[in-house]
């Protein structure tokens, strides 16, 4: 193979030969100008791949072209996190006062107060009915007994009868001698005994002081004095 001789113009395109037996590549020429494209021949086997070449420099910027219209508006984005609080404003006027609210419970019973001045008297009231009768009290000194007797005789004892019967015979009798005369036939003396009473009067005796004491006969006319007392 010789050298490589320099490029031709480029002709007219020929009928295709029949190919020939494939050459040796020959080293790389320049790159020559297109021209038209021939019929495209049968697809020969592919040849190694060339090293990449280097980037060319870029370009100066073109003019920006004319805006385009707006776009549709897109979705709201998730709200941002709130802000810190601000400085407070100045106090607003007041507003009008609202409505009463509900009672609230009663409080606990606050100390006892000081004990205030005593009121006036009232007016006396109307005077309440008349009780009952009380029962009967005790009989006054119209129920006693009293008097004296004088000795008929000389009795071992000697009766007394009211001139007006008591009304019970729950009394008591006192006995004295009126006078100086004896009281009974006896010189050491003895005393006086009620032996027995009633509602309508009593017996006396004069007796020793022994149980079961002996009477001794009275003094015939000795006036004896007596007073029978109810019980009270």
């Amino acid at each position: 193979m010789g050298a490589a001789g320099a490029a031709g113009l480029p002709g007219t395109n020929g009928t295709n030969g029949i190919d020939g037996a494939v050459g040796a590549a020959g080293a790389a020429g320049l790159p020559g100008t297109n021209g038209t494209n021939g019929i495209d021949g049968a697809v020969g086997a592919a040849g190694a791949a060339g090293l990449p070449g280097t980037n060319g420099i870029d370009g100066a910027v073109g003019a920006a072209g004319a805006a385009g219209l707006p776009g549709t508006n897109g979705t709201n984005g998730i709200d941002g996190a709130v802000g810190a609080a601000g400085a407070a404003g100045l106090p607003g006027t007041n507003g009008t006062n609202g409505t009463n609210g509900i009672d609230g419970a009663v409080g606990a019973a606050g100390a006892a107060g000081l004990p205030g001045t005593n009121g006036t008297n009232g007016t006396n009231g109307i005077d309440g009915a008349v009780g009952a009768v009380g029962a009967t009290g005790p009989s006054g000194i119209l129920a006693v007994r009293s008097g004296t007797v004088t000795v008929v005789g000389a009795p071992l004892t000697f009766s007394v009868t009211f001139s007006t019967p008591m009304a019970d015979a729950n009394y008591s009798v006192s006995l004295i001698t009126n006078g100086i005369t004896g009281t009974a036939v006896v010189t050491f003396g003895c005393m006086w005994h009620i032996d027995n009473q009633s509602t309508t009067g009593f017996t006396f005796s004069c007796r020793d002081a022994t149980a079961g004491g002996t009477a001794y006969a009275l003094v015939n006319a000795s006036v004896i004095a007596y007073i029978a007392m109810p019980h009270q």
